[in-house]
């Protein structure tokens, strides 16, 4: 079982570095006004590395390790666990991206993600807002935090792709003699 969990969880995380990669390369290193794009593209891979990843973890799982059929509860504890792979990933590629690829990354993030708030918020409502920032803003800045941040978005991501394929990938194992009439 080991050795699928690596198998698909290195396919989920594969695809997830590997389109943000092409799209770096396409792209070049995002300004402000890529990266509502950025995050379109970014969170749909996510979603869609790991539901595939997910999908064909659990159901070799239950096809040809478990006789057939899996409970829901099995098939979504599978789910979750080949989601740890393309988490632990991704968070290490967020390290590398921020620390090596791009070192203004963060900076330029929270200057747009100011921007947007400026641009829709009153004025007390903004003060409060670049208070509440300026507070943060050793958190915010720390790598370490922002690629703990990464893993759990990617855990949460898949925990609820998990659930959602165990609904669907469920079924009962079918007995050795089934009579047929």
């Amino acid at each position: 079982m080991k050795r699928m969990l690596l198998y698909y969880g290195g396919i989920g995380a594969a695809i997830m570095i590997g389109v943000n990669l092409l799209v770096l390369l396409i792209m070049g290193i995002p300004d402000a006004e890529d990266f509502a794009v950025g995050e379109i593209i970014g969170y749909t891979t996510i979603v869609a590395a790991l539901a595939i990843a997910i999908y064909l973890g659990v159901k070799e799982y239950r096809d040809k390790m478990s006789g057939g059929g899996i409970s829901f509860g099995k098939a979504w504890l599978v789910g979750i666990a080949v989601t740890e792979l393309p988490a632990v990933a991704f968070a290490a590629y967020n390290l590398l991206y921020v620390k090596v690829i791009d070192p203004d990354f963060t900076q330029k993030y929270m200057d747009y993600q100011t921007e947007l708030a400026r641009a829709s918020m009153t004025a007390e409502e903004f003060q409060a807002f670049e208070a509440t920032m300026g507070a943060q803003s050793p958190l915010l800045t720390n790598i370490a935090f922002q690629s703990l941040v990464m893993y759990v978005t990617v855990l949460l991501i898949g925990i609820g792709l998990s659930l959602l394929l165990a609904i669907f990938l469920r079924r009962k194992a079918q007995a050795a003699e089934e009579v047929v009439t």
